[in-house]
């Protein structure tokens, strides 16, 4: 599963996984949106894509473990901008991305029984080298 898969880094992580023959899952909270992505003229994978629609800040717990059952591997590349800007609207903050929906998908797949890796990719502080 990958939670993320529209981004850059979780849209380069779907194509590998699906280049090497994986079967993925991707969340979206617009799964025609993340079709449109991921499937695009970029994609050369023959590979079928299986897309769950999943709202990491309204979604509830049941939705997040749903969404992950069955699956061996969960990859977590999202993010949202360090500094308030527009993409923050309706609740897109480091706070319910970064920290509350990261924990709430760790906390939902620990529970999975196929689970076997997660793997968290971010960017949080690249900006911030100093610090």
């Amino acid at each position: 599963v990958v939670v993320g898969a529209t981004g850059g880094v979780g849209q380069l992580v779907t194509q590998k996984l699906r280049n090497n023959q994986f079967n993925v899952r991707v969340t979206s909270r617009n799964v025609e949106q993340a079709r449109g992505i991921l499937d695009g003229p970029d994609n050369d994978s023959d590979k079928p894509l299986d897309l769950v629609p999943l709202d990491l800040i309204r979604g509830s717990s049941d939705q997040m473990s749903a969404a992950l059952q069955g699956a061996s591997g969960l990859v977590i590349s999202v993010g949202t901008t360090a500094f308030p800007t527009m993409k923050w609207r309706g609740g897109n903050t480091p706070q319910a991305i970064d920290a509350d929906a990261v924990t709430k998908l760790v906390q939902a797949a620990t529970a999975v029984p196929t689970m076997k890796k997660i793997v968290l990719i971010t960017s949080v502080g690249v900006y911030r080298t100093d610090e």
